[in-house]
């Protein structure tokens, strides 16, 4: 496996998304936003973009009548070594994601299936040459109130639930800063791990109304714990009503937040920790692209 990670400036976007439906005597809102904060690499990528430039992470918010999906995934960039632009493979997997979600129309598209679609058709393409990448998604079922997810590598969410900790997913990791991943390796490889979207974690959740969701790449996790997020989302919460703008400013904050800790090189980062525990000496965060998506699950009386 191919793992690094650059340190550099960071630049800063986002993207702002809301969702209704109806169920029973309810009408749910579904306000979603996604931040991001990119760190500039010394590898060029050729040609113009034709997306957010979020470095190496990638995401996408879809949504139709009856779902949700919402999806952050992390390309690799230690692929830069040999010349290979990691951001092609996650937002070309991005592209099939998308491509797989509209193919299933009103039929739910569990997260598995999408993703193990997606992934096959992006191989099948032969449009990247070698590449990989950590994923995340959830699908929120508008209907039953259900989030299904699936997480692979160490992106990851948490859902709050009245100002607690209601679950977080848990990392997977081949060894120390070598997350699961699924990739496309170059012919001349000759050893090639066999990771697939079948080895990720599924879960299912009952949300209701004001239950926060909050996805993000390891850019976030590396420099905010989880009860740190939790403080974070407490604090913005409580000073603004809670809607779609709500969102968005907590998706800055949250970046904002994880950036500033990620160049401080005295604290006890969760990825300095994390290293302490393989056996490696490290203090400080760790800079890397930064992304997240926070989506808040709104009921309102028909």
């Amino acid at each position: 496996m191919i793992l690094a990670r650059s340190i550099q400036p960071i630049f800063h976007g986002n993207r702002l998304k809301s969702v209704l439906f109806i169920k029973k005597n309810f009408i749910y809102t579904i306000s979603s936003a996604t931040s991001f904060q990119k760190k500039p690499s010394s590898f060029v990528s050729s040609g113009n973009l034709d997306h957010p430039d979020a470095g190496e992470d990638a995401f996408s918010n879809l949504e139709n009548s009856k779902y949700a999906f919402n999806v952050v995934l992390d390309g690799v960039g230690g692929w830069t070594n040999i010349g290979i632009d990691p951001s092609k493979f996650s937002w070309g997997l991005i592209r099939e994601l998308e491509k797989e979600f509209k193919k299933f129309g009103n039929k739910f598209p569990d997260p598995l299936s999408v993703m193990t679609n997606a992934f096959d058709s992006l191989k099948k393409s032969k449009s990247i040459r070698a590449g990989s990448s950590t994923a995340c998604a959830t699908l929120f079922d508008k209907q039953s109130g259900k989030l299904h997810s699936l997480n692979l590598g160490d992106s990851g969410f948490l859902i709050l639930r009245d100002g607690s900790i209601l679950y977080e997913s848990t990392p997977q990791v081949l060894q120390f800063n070598m997350p699961y991943q699924l990739a496309i390796y170059p012919s001349s490889y000759s050893s090639r791990d066999e990771i697939t979207p079948n080895m990720s974690d599924l879960t299912q959740h009952q949300l209701q109304n004001g239950d926060l969701i909050i996805l993000a790449t390891d850019g976030v996790f590396d420099n905010l714990d989880s009860e740190s997020l939790r403080q974070v989302a407490e604090k913005v919460l409580s000073n603004n009503t809670k809607n779609e703008n709500s969102t968005r400013i907590l998706a800055d904050s949250i970046c904002k937040t994880a950036v500033t800790n990620s160049k401080n090189t005295k604290w006890d980062s969760p990825f300095s920790k994390a290293a302490r525990s393989y056996g490696f000496q490290y203090r400080g965060g760790k800079v890397d692209d930064t992304t997240t998506t926070c989506m808040l699950v709104k009921e309102v009386q028909s």
